[in-house]
């Protein structure tokens, strides 16, 4: 017996010294074309990618499917260790741990035919344009900051297909805006629209935000330390 061979059977017949991964369970949301699926239902999308690369030497990645609004249960009952892709809101830090380094930052923006060839120098200035319009949002979520407007008419539509379901009714002039949570990967839908857009408030950051004491944490914040922020 050569040496390969050996410690081939040693390593079969001693369990212990093969280190198992760990199983972590990450919740997340379709969110073309950041997260989607496939034709053959596989998940996709620079988040997946990301996360997949970095954990998948360590860790078995169990993705569960969560609406935004069950997030904060999901992470207080152990149903998910981890959202991937939540943004950093105070309200949001009493059911979740947030690491220092966001995996990407991003710009929301606010787009209508309505906006072609205007500028607003104060969020004032904006909030006037706004008033009495219908503006199309997303339900259960705190991204858009004039959520709590009632100068505003808001149209709050879930997650799911909602950058679909948000173009289609600007189309059908069921609303005279929508705001975009991540407005540059939407570029192409706009030109094709004849829309024009403006920034809502500064860039954000979103992160893969933890349960509370998660016992995984540390050991996966220091994993991204070395990958590229990506800026959308």
């Amino acid at each position: 017996m050569n040496l390969r061979t050996a410690l081939s059977v040693i390593l079969l017949l001693t369990p212990g010294l093969i280190q198992a991964k760990d199983s972590i369970k990450l919740g997340y949301i379709l969110y073309p074309p950041l997260m989607v699926t496939t034709e053959s239902d596989e998940l996709a999308g620079d988040v997946i990618d990301v996360v997949e690369q970095t954990l998948s030497g360590e860790f078995d990645i169990e993705w569960i499917k969560l609406p935004i609004g069950r997030v904060k249960w999901g992470l207080e009952n152990g149903f998910i260790d981890a959202f991937a892709l939540y943004r950093y809101t105070p309200e949001r830090e009493s059911h979740a741990d947030y690491p220092t380094k966001p995996l990407f930052t991003i710009q929301s923006v606010l787009c209508s035919k309505l906006l072609a060839g205007k500028s607003f120098d104060s969020e004032s200035a904006l909030l006037n344009e706004l008033r009495g319009k219908v503006v199309v949002s997303v339900l259960n979520s705190a991204t858009f900051p004039y959520a709590g407007n009632d100068r505003i008419r808001h149209l709050k539509i879930p997650y799911d297909a909602y950058s679909e379901r948000g173009f289609a009714l600007l189309a059908a002039s069921r609303a005279d805006y929508l705001f975009l949570p991540i407005g540059s990967v939407f570029n192409d839908q706009v030109e094709k629209n004849g829309l024009s857009c403006v920034n809502i408030g500064e860039a954000q950051s979103a992160y893969i935000a933890f349960s509370k004491g998660n016992r995984h944490a540390a050991r996966i914040e220091a994993l991204f330390l070395t990958v590229d922020i990506l800026h959308y």
